[in-house]
């Protein structure tokens, strides 16, 4: 059986430079809604789960005492604490761990997020009970990620262009989904919104240096989408440009 930790180490390690200059993960109005939405005091110690080249953590050591940044991938690590010392940004620590088996004692955070990541993650469900684990009663974890519709022929044709672009990719959980893995950790949803993130094919599979067949294959389902899936995904008559769907949930830790 395929390690799923292995494959998202192996997708990017190789590319994870791309992820500090992305424009779609360095910029966006989601950055601002999520520490809204976390609003934090200035005292907090606030974990990041899975920071990737570390645009959440920092942005949101900003705002809080203390991040503590985890990701699996060590070459993203690297990229992240490049990014801080660009930014002059001093109070992030960096930890390669799984999200499912986070280095923490219990309840040693005030606050938590995760941005852009948890549709990687090898167990959705572990990783938020583990974040559950590791917040103290009453802290405030806030989720950005890609969802999915809740219509299944719409859930399976965006999580298959997922998959061809990126064999990494886990799935994009439904709005409804998160609501009810959050509610089964022991937190309770306090805001979900979602909103589209438009994207140029070109650069969506360059960023991740997709197989040449893949991005072929999705190019395709692309092009060739239903009516609903071209509505839904925003998706340009060549394929050329679509929109992904963000969710972002707060939730507060019973």
């Amino acid at each position: 059986m395929s390690d799923p930790t292995a494959e998202v180490r192996g997708q990017y390690a190789s590319v994870a430079a791309a992820y500090r200059t992305s424009k779609v993960h360095a910029m966006g109005a989601d950055l601002d809604r999520m520490v809204e939405l976390l609003a934090p005091t200035g005292e907090e110690i606030a974990i990041d789960l899975g920071t990737g080249a570390g645009h959440s953590a920092v942005r949101l050591a900003r705002e809080v005492a203390r991040v503590e940044a985890i990701d699996l991938v060590p070459e993203m690590l690297d990229q992240a604490e490049l990014l801080a010392a660009e930014r002059g940004v001093t109070n992030i620590g960096f930890h390669a761990c799984d999200v499912r088996a986070l280095s923490f004692p219990d309840a040693s955070f005030d606050a938590a997020v995760s941005r852009v990541s948890a549709h990687h993650w090898a167990d959705v469900p572990a990783g938020i009970a583990e974040a559950a684990r590791v917040l103290k009663p009453g802290a405030r974890i806030v989720i950005v990620d890609t969802v999915a519709p809740g219509d299944p022929a719409l859930d399976s044709f965006i999580n298959a262009v997922e998959l061809l672009r990126d064999p990494s990719h886990g799935r994009d959980m439904t709005m409804d989904q998160w609501t009810r893995t959050l509610d089964d950790a022991g937190f309770r949803v306090v805001a979900a919104e979602t909103e589209p993130v438009e994207l140029d094919a070109a650069d969506w599979f360059a960023r991740s240096r997709t197989a040449t067949w893949r991005e072929e294959a999705a190019r395709r389902l692309l092009r060739e989408a239903p009516e609903r899936a071209r509505e839904t995904f925003r998706i340009a008559s060549d394929g050329s440009a679509f929109a992904l769907i963000r969710g972002i949930l707060a939730a507060t830790r019973l």
